[in-house]
Parts: structure tokens; sequence; C-alpha cells
């Protein structure tokens, strides 16, 4: 991974998972306070009108996430040529090793998820278990590479470490929505932690290594003097206006969609009980408009609960 198109790839796969998440899990949690419902965690979002029409084919969310960690996976692999030992017999490539592991963890994950779905018997909540070690250990392997490797520039020290930052919550947030598989507080702090984990990868592209268009750029930005402790403030100070940029940004989508479904209806719906059927009713302006369960309120609006065979 120590190149320019290693980290900006690493990136943006983060980047694209939270951007699904927080499109989604936003998108259900409007839905869900509009309709007075319990917004329930899942650990991946299905596109509904996708699953409507090929409901044989595994979550896009699935494919994606193992074929991201795939990627990441062969491309540590096969660096620098095959195998992990010289021709004397020693180690080589050991930090290609670590991220092997990193990315074979989530690979992993990505692989229990899909049998998951395919009504294989597995553990339960083993692929939350597992995504959340995928994260944790991505934050020890951090911190153990920084800590052990005496050729490290400061600057790269701490442009490493800063992610432990955003990866240990996001690990710990998907163990207690394994356990508590309720509320809308865990979904935002790994939309968070993965959204930051991705812009930050780019940034530190940006940072460490030669941008010029030559492949992978594993040669170190002349503009940026990785001695100079000025630098390394600047490292620090720059991944808190991430944080803060990040938060806006989900804030900003979140008022976005919230427009939008209110404005594509006109109407705010609450359920309630009719002779024990549910129904939705139109509580804006005093209105007494009465709907079906199986009203289309929007696209907004499209439910995420698998069917049951």
């Amino acid at each position: 991974m120590g190149a320019f198109w290693a980290h900006l790839q690493a990136g943006l796969m983060f980047i694209v998972l939270s951007l699904w998440w927080t499109y989604h899990g936003f998108r259900e949690h409007i839905r869900c306070v509009c309709q007075g419902k319990e917004f329930i965690p899942q650990i991946y979002f299905r596109s509904s009108r996708c699953c409507m029409r090929y409901r044989r084919l595994p979550p896009l969310e699935i494919c994606g996430r193992i074929l991201m960690a795939l990627i990441g996976f062969l491309g540590e692999f096969f660096d620098d040529g095959f195998g992990f030992e010289d021709e004397n017999g020693d180690f080589r490539k050991t930090i290609n090793m670590t991220h092997c592991t990193v990315y074979g963890l989530f690979l992993l994950q990505g692989v229990v998820d899909l049998i998951s779905w395919m009504r294989f018997p597995v553990p339960k909540d083993l692929n939350y278990l597992l995504f959340a070690i995928s994260f944790l250990w991505f934050a020890v392997a951090f911190y153990l590479h920084e800590l052990h490797a005496e050729n490290k520039m400061p600057l790269e020290r701490i442009c490493h470490q800063l992610q432990i930052i955003s990866l240990v919550p996001t690990g710990v947030a998907l163990l207690f929505e394994m356990v508590y598989r309720k509320g809308f507080t865990t979904v935002f702090i790994r939309m968070l932690g993965v959204m930051t984990i991705g812009s930050w990868f780019v940034q530190m592209a940006f940072i460490l290594f030669i941008h010029d268009g030559r492949f992978p750029g594993s040669e170190p930005a002349p503009q940026w003097n990785q001695r100079d402790m000025r630098n390394v403030h600047f490292a620090m100070a720059a991944y808190g206006a991430h944080i803060a940029m990040n938060i806006v940004i989900l804030l900003m989508f979140y008022l976005f969609l919230a427009f939008v479904y209110r404005r594509s209806h006109g109407l705010d719906f609450m359920l309630f009980e009719d002779n024990g059927n549910t129904r939705y009713k139109d509580i804006k302006g005093g209105k007494k408009n009465v709907y079906d369960e199986d009203i289309n309120l929007s696209l907004l609006c499209e439910d995420y609960e698998e069917e049951t065979d």
C-alpha cells in the first residue's frame, strides 16, 4: 500500500461504502421516523428496486465489498513479485504481508455475509463479529506497524496513527450494534468512521507520495518535508478538519433527503392500528386521510425487510 495509487484506491473504496450506507441508512431512518417505526440497523443495505427485479442475485453491497477486498488483497500479494520469501529463505514484503491480513479479513467477512444471505447455516451474528474484528485489526496493524518501523518519518507515522481514531470507534460500534439491534447511533458512527477513513486515505496519498501521474507513485512527495514537525502538527489539525467536514456532509445529506422525502409527498405519515391492520394516517395540516399499508409512499420509502420463504 506504500504508493499514491494504492492509498487513493483504498480511500475511494471506503468512501463509496460510506456513501452507500449514508444514502440507504438515512433513507430508511427517515421512513421509520415518518411512519412511527423503530429503526432497526442492518449490517448491509439492499437496493430495493434491484432486489425486486433480481430476487435471486446477492445484494449489491455484499458483492461490492467482496470485490473491493479481493482487489486490495491481490494487489498486496503480488506487489513486488510473488511470494514472501527471498532466495535465502528470509522474509520479505512483511508490510505487504500485514496488509494482506487486513484485506483478507474484510474479504472473509464479505464471504460470510454472502453465505448467510444464501441461507447456509452459520453462527448467529458472525458477520457482525467479523466486520468488527476487521476494523479493530486494521487499527492494531496500523499501530504496531508504525510503532516498530524504525525507518518511518514522523509525518508518515502520524498520518497512519491518526486513522486509529476512526477505525476503533467503527469496530466498537459494530460490536454494540451486534448486541443492541436498535437505534440509529451505531449506524451513524460507522457512516462517519468509514467516510473519515476513506477521506484521510485520499489525503495521505497526496501528502506522502508523489502524484504526477506516475504509477504506482511510491516516491515521497517532494513538497512535504516528512521530518518537519510543523507538517506533523498540520496533519493532526487536518484530521480533525476531516472529521468536522464529514459530519457536515452527513448532516447536509440527511437534511436534503428529508426535504426530498417530504417535498415528494407533501405529507407527513404516522402509523396507527385499525382493527388489527396497520395503516398510514396523513397528519400534516390536520388532514385525516388514511392509506393502506402497502401504499407506495415514494422511492425513498421502499421497505428493506427481506422476504421470508
